[in-house]
């Protein structure tokens, strides 16, 4: 089974992990769900595919809490012969994360926006699965594995290479594998 890769670079790590040390989950809930397929189970013919998405929304301090929403969406694909694939069925949700905060502690943004990307999203990732696999049961429709996640260290940029004029072109980097990812 594939693995998705939440990519931190040494500086967000080090954010990700102060306020880490100093939280703690305290409920994680469903805030919002959207369901759509537009497929009869029957008619199902071809090869199915999904591509899916997350990503940091909203972030609210209350008191001596931080509230982390977390948006989440699967698409369900299907290939008839040598079409292009069409959306099949939609499951999007945005989950809510508590976590309280030590008695004094004042995360900083930089703080708040690393850990948002990383732990939050990780600590969400198995109600994110949960929730396509009832999801698509209550679909009727074949329940699509969802990868598992892990985190990793951002690659590096590429070098700047001079162009054939003499002056230098601009960096390229690696495209992130964090969203949108699709598998068969």
């Amino acid at each position: 089974m594939p693995v998705v890769v939440i990519e931190q670079d040494e500086m967000e790590l080090k954010h990700s992990v102060e306020l880490h040390l100093n939280a703690a989950l305290e409920t994680l809930r469903l805030v919002s769900a959207e369901i759509k397929s537009d497929v009869e189970p029957e008619a199902l013919e071809g090869e199915l595919r999904t591509s899916y998405s997350f990503r940091p929304a909203s972030s609210k301090r209350i008191d001596n809490a931080l509230l982390l929403d977390l948006f989440f969406e699967l698409n369900i694909l299907q290939t008839q012969d040598d079409s292009a694939p069409h959306t099949i069925a939609s499951l999007a949700c945005t989950f809510r994360a508590r976590y309280s905060l030590r008695p004094r502690f004042q995360p900083t943004p930089e703080q708040i926006k690393a850990f948002h990307a990383g732990n939050a999203i990780f600590n969400c990732w198995p109600f994110f699965r949960e929730f396509v696999q009832s999801s698509s049961v209550r679909l009727a429709l074949p329940p699509p594995p969802v990868p598992f996640l892990r985190f990793g260290p951002k690659p590096p940029p590429v070098a700047k290479e001079a162009s054939p004029t003499g002056s230098p072109s601009k960096a390229k980097r690696r495209p992130s594998k964090r969203t949108p990812v699709e598998h068969a």
